[in-house]
């Protein structure tokens, strides 16, 4: 079965021809509205691959990822790494030959359709609730702060007398 790949984020290091010419199907997605789109389409890919730029916004994206899928998330570092690499399952810096990376993220994609094939344990579901809860309160807290700024709706007529 062929690979399937999400990559989320500015491929600045040409490795999205690199996965291609190796044999993958990869879905780009340049924006959070568009990974999430291609998390609806395509709900259970290989991997999800964050190329590390906008910290922000791939935050965002790995909690977008942790709450619809359960696909491991690989990260390709940027020049300025800003990441904690301990919620990536695969880390790889910038300037990795790409015969060596890609032999790791097969082993991985191998590792994880191994693991997707046996039943869950309680664990495994346990860890996918907690990421998945994780991913809510993040989603809440943005939705708080965006709600914040746009002001108090009151506060536009004038001062009440």
């Amino acid at each position: 079965m062929v690979p399937f790949l999400i990559h989320f984020g500015v491929d600045d290091c040409y490795r999205v021809p690199v996965l291609k010419e190796a044999g993958f199907r990869v879905e780009e997605c340049h924006s959070l509205p568009r990974l999430d789109s291609a998390l609806t389409h395509f709900p259970e890919p290989d991997v999800v691959a964050i190329a590390e730029s906008d910290e922000i916004e791939a935050k965002e994206a790995m909690s977008l990822v942790h709450s619809s899928c359960a696909a491991p998330l690989v990260l390709f570092q940027g020049r300025n790494r800003c990441f904690e690499t301990s919620e990536f399952r695969l880390v790889i810096p910038p300037l990795t030959e790409p015969r060596v990376w890609l032999n790791d993220l097969v082993s991985l994609i191998e590792q994880s359709r191994a693991t997707r094939s046996q039943p869950h344990s309680v664990r495994t579901q346990s860890a996918l609730l907690r990421s998945q809860v994780t991913a809510l309160i993040t989603k809440s807290r943005r939705e708080r702060r965006r709600s914040a700024s746009l002001g108090d709706p009151s506060r536009l007529a004038g001062p009440s007398k």
